[in-house]
C-alpha cells in the first residue's frame, strides 16, 4: 500500500501545470518513436509492413490514453503550438519512413501502384482512428486487434490480398 500523494508533491518535480503537461506529452514520444521505428525490421517490404502494422496495433492498445493526449494536443494546435509541432515532427519523420517502405514494396511488385504519400497518410489516420474508437476494455488480446492489423496491412495495397493476413 503506497502513501497518499499530496497535491504539492507533484510541484517538487514540475514547477507549473504547464511543465507537467509538457512532460506528459513529450517524455513518452521517445517510446512512441521506438515503437514506430521500421528501419530495424528485416524482410521483404511487405513482410516489414506486416510487422509494422502488428507493432502499431499493439502500441495503440497499450498506450490508448497517451495517444488520446497526443490527439488532444494536435486538435488544439493554437493552444499548444510548440507541443503540436514536436508531435507533428515525429509524425512527419515516421510518415517519410513509411513512404519509402511503400515505394520499395511497389517497386518490388508486392504492393499495387498508388501515391505512397497518400497511402502513408491514410494508414496514419487509420491508426489514430482505431485508438479513438475501438474500445475493448484495454484488452490487447481481443480478436478485434488482429482484424485491425489485417485492415492496416490492406491500406498498403498488397498485390495479393491473401498477403494481408499476418
Amino acid at each position: 500500500m503506497s502513501a497518499p500523494e499530496v497535491h504539492g508533491t507533484v510541484f517538487l518535480y514540475f514547477p507549473t501545470k504547464d511543465a507537467l503537461f509538457r512532460a506528459a506529452v513529450t517524455e513518452p514520444l521517445r517510446t512512441l518513436e521506438r515503437a514506430l521505428n521500421v528501419e530495424q525490421i528485416e524482410g521483404t517490404p511487405l513482410e516489414r509492413l506486416r510487422q509494422v502494422a502488428r507493432a502499431h496495433a499493439r502500441f495503440v492498445v497499450q498506450h490508448r490514453d497517451y495517444l488520446r493526449l497526443v490527439q488532444y494536443v494536435l486538435g488544439h494546435y493554437d493552444r499548444f503550438p510548440d507541443l503540436a509541432q514536436e508531435v507533428s515532427a515525429l509524425t512527419d519523420r515516421h510518415g517519410a519512413t513509411l513512404v519509402a517502405l511503400i515505394q520499395e514494396g511497389q517497386e518490388a511488385g508486392q504492393l499495387v501502384p498508388g501515391d505512397p504519400d497518400a497511402i502513408a497518410l491514410a494508414y496514419l489516420g487509420f491508426l489514430n482512428s482505431i485508438g479513438l474508437v475501438v474500445n475493448v476494455g484495454g484488452s490487447k488480446d481481443a480478436p478485434v486487434w488482429d482484424a485491425m492489423t489485417r485492415l492496416g496491412i490492406r491500406i498498403f495495397g498488397p498485390r495479393d490480398m491473401t498477403e494481408a493476413i499476418p
